[in-house]
C-alpha cells in the first residue's frame, strides 16, 4: 500500500486500518513501486531490464521483447500469482459495519428470504472503451446469463445484481431481459429502497457516471464518501454472488474475482478467457 489515501479518500474511513491496530502492521510506502527503495525491500533484482521469473516477474514493459516472454510465461505464472494476490486482497479487504451491514441487508432482502440465485455483472463502459478495451455488447452480457440460467439453474429464480459506470446499460439489460420472469434485476439504488428505514447510514448517488479523477478530486467531501462508499458495496456484493459475469480488461472485475471465496470457473469474462496478472 503506498499511502494512507485511496481515490483522495482515507483508507481508515472505510477500512479497517491494518497499518496501525494489527500485531503485523503493514507499511505505508509513499515512494512508487518503480523506485530504488522499494526494490531494495522487495528483493527485487537491481538489473529488471532482463525477464525472469522468481514468484514475481519484472520485466521492462517497454522493450520488444516483452509481448514474447509475457504470453509464453502467462499460463506458468497465472495461478501462482493469482492465489497470492487473492490472499493478499481477501486479508485488506474488511470494510467497516457501515458498509456490511448494507451487504447483508441487501442479501437478506434479495436471497435469504426467497431463496433465489445471486448473479452478480459487472458491465464496464465509460473511459475505459476510449484506450483500453473493445465494447462489449449488452446483449452478450444478456446471453451469458440466460446461458447460466438455462445450464446451472435451470429450476431456479435468479436475482441479477448489476454495477456500471453507465446507467444506460442497465435500461438496456431490463429490455433485453424483460420475457424472462425468473429473473429480477437490481442494482444498489433499487436495493436502498428495499432497505428497512434506518439500516443505512449514507446513500448513493442518484445517477451512475463513472468515476473521473478530476472532477472526484474537486467534489464536496459527502460526493466523494458517497461515491467510494458505493464502489466499496459494489464489489463486496458482487463478490458474494454465486456467479459473477464481468470483463476481466476491467481492474474492478479483477478484483471482485480475487474477493470470491468460489472456484474461478464461477467467474464469466466475456473478453480475456482467464484470469492474467495484468
Amino acid at each position: 500500500m503506498q499511502s494512507h489515501e485511496w481515490c483522495y479518500i482515507s483508507w481508515s474511513t472505510f477500512f479497517t486500518d491494518y497499518s496501525t491496530n494489527s500485531s503485523a502492521p503493514i507499511v505505508l510506502d509513499t515512494y512508487s513501486p518503480g523506485t530504488e527503495r522499494w526494490r531494495e525491500a522487495s528483493g527485487a533484482p537491481k538489473d529488471i531490464r532482463k525477464p525472469g521469473f522468481s514468484g514475481h516477474v519484472f520485466v521492462e514493459h517497454l522493450r520488444d521483447n516483452f509481448g514474447d516472454f509475457y504470453f509464453d510465461q502467462r499460463l506458468t505464472i497465472k495461478e501462482p500469482v493469482y492465489e497470492r494476490k487473492r490472499i493478499v486482497a481477501q486479508a485488506l479487504w474488511e470494510p467497516k459495519s457501515f458498509i456490511l451491514d448494507v451487504v447483508k441487508g441487501i442479501r437478506k432482502h434479495y436471497v435469504e428470504s426467497t431463496n433465489r440465485v445471486l448473479i452478480s455483472m459487472h458491465i464496464r463502459r465509460g473511459d475505459k472503451l476510449d484506450w483500453e478495451m473493445k465494447k462489449v455488447e449488452t446483449s452478450s452480457y444478456a446471453e451469458k446469463l440466460l446461458e447460466l440460467s438455462k445450464t446451472k439453474y435451470p429450476n431456479r429464480d435468479i436475482v441479477l445484481f448489476v454495477f456500471s459506470d453507465d446507467d444506460n446499460a442497465m435500461q438496456e439489460l431490463r429490455r433485453l431481459l424483460a420475457d424472462h420472469a425468473n429473473i429480477e434485476i437490481f442494482g444498489l439504488l433499487d436495493a436502498f429502497a428495499q432497505l428497512p428505514d434506518g439500516a443505512a447510514s449514507w446513500s448513493p448517488l442518484d445517477q451512475r457516471k463513472g468515476y473521473q479523477q478530476d472532477d472526484f478530486r474537486v467534489s464536496s467531501e459527502e460526493h466523494q464518501f458517497r461515491q467510494t462508499a458505493e464502489l466499496i458495496t459494489d464489489v463486496t456484493l458482487a463478490a458474494t454472488a454465486e456467479e459473477f459475469i464481468c470483463t476481466y480488461t476491467s481492474n474492478i472485475a479483477r478484483l471482485v474475482t480475487l474477493l470470491r471465496t468460489k472456484p474461478l470457473d464461477t467467474v464469466h469474462s466475456l473478453d480475456w478467457e482467464t484470469w492474467t496478472n495484468e
